[in-house]
């Protein structure tokens, strides 16, 4: 049987402060205010193994860690009285941890089926960026000894190699308490509190100028619309997600990138363009992708 559980972590004498959102931060913010209920295709989610023998208390105190270390995942965002959406960061906070845990050993099967279930959980749920962290923390146990932790992160406090790097992390860190070691360091990095410092700064300024102007000379040669067709009746779902499976597309993807000395997901991307660009009946594609942020290196190991 399945019991579940709250458990409080307190952040205590951290870093605070007031600043005006980075860039990264406003984009995402906005697309999660357009995509409304459908924002929880935002959530991305990790799941970081317990060592064995780690005790409850050991894997919380872990998380509040991780927490003071990436000060994305504790960041609330609300526009101020003007209307300037503002990063709010507190010394004093709470942090509440689900706990899931079984009164028997699973299967296999059953232990997967558990493991959807808090995926389905947390991913689902929507973040209210204006007054929750955009982070959360279930604990999975297996007869009260912690087993898992799966988690959930906002896109809009990280993306996909972020919350990697913020599980990595939370996987070092377990791994040294285990150990009986202290907690290995981070390199030096900004957090979004210094990042926006330096967006908003004269050298910062200057240097969105020339990427806005780099950006409107890309685009000027985009076409003006991508669907220049009769459009089509409203589809009931606006957002939809598949997958394709194919062991024969996946080896054709591999040889073509392994060829033209390219990344499978640029080889997609291309393939992408293409069947779009057909369809639609244009000979050039515009697709916006997401661009990593990391040209510095003091955002190279940060979770936003």
């Amino acid at each position: 049987m399945l019991k579940a559980s709250v458990a409080t972590v307190h952040i205590a004498n951290a870093r605070a402060g007031v600043e005006r959102a980075t860039y990264g931060q406003q984009t995402m913010w906005g697309f999660a205010a357009n995509m409304g209920a459908d924002a929880y295709h935002l959530n991305l989610f990790q799941v970081v193994p317990v060592p064995t023998g780690t005790s409850t208390d050991t894997v919380l105190a872990a998380l509040r860690d991780l927490v003071l270390r990436h000060e994305s995942l504790r960041t609330r965002l609300r526009p101020d009285a003007d209307g300037a959406l503002c990063q709010h960061l507190v010394a004093a906070d709470d942090m509440t941890v689900e706990v899931w845990d079984t009164d028997e050993i699973p299967d296999e099967a059953a232990l997967a089926e558990t493991g959807q279930q808090a995926e389905t959980y947390l991913t689902r749920t929507l973040f209210r960026l204006d007054t929750d962290w955009p982070f959360r923390a279930l604990l999975g146990c297996v007869l009260g000894q912690p087993v898992a932790v799966m988690m959930v992160v906002s896109h809009v406090a990280a993306d996909h190699m972020s919350t990697r790097i913020v599980a990595d992390d939370l996987a070092a860190l377990l791994g040294a308490s285990a150990a009986g070691e202290p907690a290995p360091g981070l390199p030096p990095r900004w957090q979004p509190l210094d990042l926006a410092g330096f967006e908003h700064s004269p050298l910062g300024q200057r240097r969105l100028a020339r990427t806005m102007a780099d950006w409107q000379r890309r685009l000027a040669t985009a076409p003006r619309t991508m669907f220049p067709i009769h459009p089509v009746q409203p589809q009931p779902l606006q957002f939809w997600r598949g997958a394709l499976r194919s062991p024969a597309a996946a080896a054709a993807v591999a040889m073509l990138g392994a060829r033209y000395n390219v990344s499978t997901l640029t080889v997609l991307l291309a393939a992408q363009a293409v069947l779009l660009g057909h369809n639609a009946g244009v000979d050039r594609c515009a697709i916006e992708v997401m661009l990593p942020n990391r040209m510095r290196p003091e955002l190279r190991w940060k979770a936003i």
